[in-house]
Order: structure tokens, then C-alpha cells, then sequence
């Protein structure tokens, strides 16, 4: 088994190398953010994580392919949310304060993207605020943008945010509020391209990876071993906030 004690990106830095092994991935979360340790129902206090890897279960979940290779475990995006990131790393920000800041910031500077998004042999046009490729639910603030999501379902999810408010942004990072079908839409794709006439802000896992035109993703499906709490030991008031359901079954 090989740990990795810290944020995304740690987990994501060890996970890569881990891809297609027998080798487990366990977590001791320490980032400021932890999300897919929130994702995967791994507590942040250091005993109970440290339970879940001595006593939890192994799982194999999807891992998806971005551009060159890169490995997205949880949530990328093109848009907004990343250059909310880019102003979040390069300011050296921590926490949610930290992040309201760049929304405030970001928010003053926030444009269209014209997007054309490619899954099998449809392409859709799109004017959008960002597009996001969701292996996961939520982002680290817990914010629930993909509620279908299903880290081991062998697909992952297209979300076009079409239309977003001033207002409507922190409550997105913040909270989950029911998606408006008018703002938003979700396609399910075992492979995408993405396009862009401008270039634009790109991260990975919570990394910032630049400005690009051209996103490819796709599935690799069941890539990676990680520990998870296992439900069976979990108390029934707490199960559903520990693992999601799908993890129960």
C-alpha cells in the first residue's frame, strides 16, 4: 500500500504512478481542501483515516485521460473555475476566505467562452462560463456540481454552465442548489474533445495547467486502488454522510 498525506494534489502526484498496479492508494487528508478524500466518505481527523486503512475495503475507480496523458482523478475544467485557481495559487491563498477572494476578483473579469464539445458523433455549440469534465461529485469546498457522478460507473460527465450570476457563483462553491436545466447541462461521455476559438484557463485536480484551445478526455476505467471506509463498520446515523450509497451496495 502507498499513502499520500496531504491535498489533490499529493494524491494526485502518487496516484499517477500507481495506475494499472496491484498497488493500493490509502489517504491521510491534510490538504486545505481534501475532496476526494471528502468524496471517498475518508474522514480528515488522522485516526479515523488511518482506520480506514488498516480496516476499510479496497475499490478500483475510473481515472480520466486529459491532453498528453495527464491523469484527472476527481474534476477538470476549462473557464472560470480555473482561473479562479490560477489567481487562488498564484496569491497564495488557503481556505474558503481564500477563495472567496478570487471569486470577488475573477468575477470582474469573467467572459464567454464559444465552445464546441464533441461526444461520439455529436457536436453541440455552446456559449459558456465553463465547462467542466467530472469524474467526481463535488468540488473540494463540498460543493455538489455533478450529482450523478460515480468515481467506478466506467463514465464521466461534460458540465456546461451556459449562464451564471454574481450571486449564483458563491452559492455554486458553497453549497448545492438545484441545477437550472436553462444554465446548465450535463452529458455523460466515455470520451470528449473540446474546443475553444480563444484560449482558455485550464486546471487539473485543482492544479492550474495554463490557457489552451483543445481539451481530449477519456475513461480509463477501474485504473486505480484506493482504501475506503468500509460501510459495514460504519454506525447507521453516520453511514450516509461516511461512503455515498453506491459504495453500500
Amino acid at each position: 500500500m502507498c499513502g499520500s498525506r496531504r491535498g489533490d494534489g499529493t494524491i494526485k502526484l502518487v496516484a499517477e504512478h500507481l495506475l494499472n498496479t496491484s498497488i493500493l492508494l490509502g489517504i491521510l487528508p491534510v490538504g486545505s481542501a481534501n475532496g476526494m478524500a471528502r468524496e471517498l466518505g475518508i474522514h480528515t481527523d488522522v485516526q479515523s483515516s488511518l482506520d480506514t486503512l488498516v480496516n476499510g475495503i479496497s475499490r478500483r475507480i475510473d481515472v480520466v485521460s486529459v491532453n498528453d496523458g495527464e491523469s484527472c482523478l476527481h474534476l477538470s475544467d476549462m473557464g472560470l473555475n480555473a482561473q479562479l485557481v490560477k489567481y487562488y495559487q498564484q496569491n497564495n491563498l488557503r481556505g474558503k476566505l481564500g477563495y472567496l477572494r478570487s471569486v470577488v476578483k475573477v468575477l470582474q473579469k469573467r467572459k464567454l467562452l464559444k465552445v464546441s464539445i464533441t461526444v461520439g458523433d455529436e457536436c453541440i455549440h455552446r456559449a459558456a462560463f465553463m465547462v467542466v469534465i467530472a469524474n467526481a461529485r463535488m468540488y473540494g469546498t463540498g460543493a455538489i456540481i455533478n450529482p450523478d457522478g460515480d468515481l467506478g460507473d466506467g463514465k464521466f460527465e461534460v458540465i456546461v454552465f451556459r449562464r451564471l450570476s454574481f450571486w449564483e457563483i458563491p452559492k455554486l462553491f458553497w453549497q448545492f442548489r438545484p441545477f437550472d436545466p436553462k444554465n446548465i447541462e450535463i452529458h455523460q461521455a466515455t470520451a470528449v474533445t473540446i474546443e475553444t476559438k480563444r484560449k482558455a484557463y485550464f486546471q487539473v485536480d485543482g492544479e492550474y495547467r495554463g490557457r489552451i484551445n483543445t481539451l481530449k478526455a477519456s475513461i480509463r476505467p477501474g485504473a486505480l486502488t484506493i482504501r475506503v471506509p468500509d460501510p459495514s463498520q460504519a454506525k447507521p446515523s453516520v453511514l450516509a454522510e461516511l461512503v455515498p450509497a453506491r459504495y453500500t451496495n
